[in-house]
């Protein structure tokens, strides 16, 4: 004579999914708040993160014991009794009531699932923007005024009328004259692994690539890697000495920029001009962090940053005044 099973036996089998899922909730909860707990509370973005992972951590908690308390409802019918052949056992209302308490159960868990499924995509979101190390950074020197460069650009001028010779004496002076007072801010830039630039910033000319041109630096420019040039005109890749090459990109700045995270790997990538590039991916919501180097000097017209963009909303991480400049760090927030 065969056992007799349970119908509580299935119950207790299906709990085993919720009971599964609140573990990992917990799991991710802990996670969380280990993170939480290791912020840096002196830096206000910071503070701002530990407010989220305070929200996350306590949503999760929730979540877990919702599904502990369902899988506890599935689990607690597994004493009863039904024969595999007994229909009398099939009918009877213990029976009954513990295959609604199941359908309740599936439905709650259902429920709770799809109302989560935001905070979990927006969580994942984060988790895949914690390993991705690597930020887009806009660095440029401008004007007080915020100008980038003068009017009437030319080959032999090619910052135009930027109050000095035309070749940004003035507005890189804290680069070449004070260079030891703005190491730091000479290697931050160096140290990135990709650089963006636009056609401008490469060079005069315009149109088809009729003329020998490989930038304003000479045979060993200060990239040392990969720079990808925006450009309507293909051309094949241009190797320098020092470690620069020079990737010609006629399909726009969001491929640029793809292409600029691959060769950059963890690594940061700098768009480093001219004002009208950044301002490009500003516009579009690409950039993560801006760094201004602002030059005591008025130029009053001539190629703007934030010329076009939207409203932006930004997060002042640092500023340090030196002799020639003051730098400053924006954390661009949306």
């Amino acid at each position: 004579m065969s056992e007799p099973s349970t119908c509580g036996q299935g119950l207790a089998e299906n709990a085993a999914l919720p009971a599964a899922l609140a573990q990992v909730t917990e799991a991710m909860a802990s996670m969380l708040e280990r993170h939480m707990i290791a912020l840096d509370m002196t830096d206000a973005h910071a503070a701002a993160e530990h407010a989220v992972y305070g929200e996350l951590v306590a949503a999760h908690r929730r979540i877990a014991e919702q599904l502990r308390a369902a899988a506890d409802g599935m689990a607690a019918q597994r004493e009863l009794p039904m024969g595999p052949h007994d229909m009398a056992a099939i009918m009877h209302p213990a029976t009954m009531r513990a295959f609604q308490t199941l359908v309740e159960a599936k439905r709650h868990l259902a429920t709770l699932l799809r109302d989560t499924a935001a905070e979990d995509d927006a969580m994942l979101e984060m988790m895949r923007g914690a390993a991705r190390t690597g930020q887009v950074i806009c660095d440029i020197t401008v004007s007080v005024d915020g100008y980038s460069a003068g009017l009437d650009q030319t080959e032999e001028r090619p910052f135009g009328d930027d109050g000095g010779d035309g070749t940004g004496d003035k507005l890189h002076a804290w680069m070449f004259d004070t260079p030891e007072e703005n190491r730091a801010e000479v290697d931050q830039w160096a140290a990135a692994k990709a650089f963006i630039m636009g056609r401008n910033m490469f060079g005069p000319v315009r149109g088809e690539w009729d003329r020998p041109w490989n930038g304003w630096w000479g045979e060993d420019p200060p990239f040392h890697g990969p720079v990808f040039v925006l450009t309507h005109h293909a051309r094949d890749p241009q190797p320098m000495d020092g470690g620069t090459t020079y990737h010609f990109v006629t399909d726009g700045i969001e491929s640029a920029l793809a292409q600029a995270r691959a060769a950059a790997g963890d690594g940061d990538v700098v768009i480093a001009g001219g004002a009208t590039t950044i301002n490009q991916y500003l516009a579009a919501g690409l950039v993560d962090e801006l760094r201004l180097h602002i030059v005591p000097l008025a130029l009053g017209a001539g190629t703007r940053l934030f010329e076009g963009v939207p409203p932006r909303k930004l997060q002042q991480v640092k500023s340090r005044a030196a002799t020639l400049v003051t730098h400053v760090t924006y954390r661009v927030l949306s």
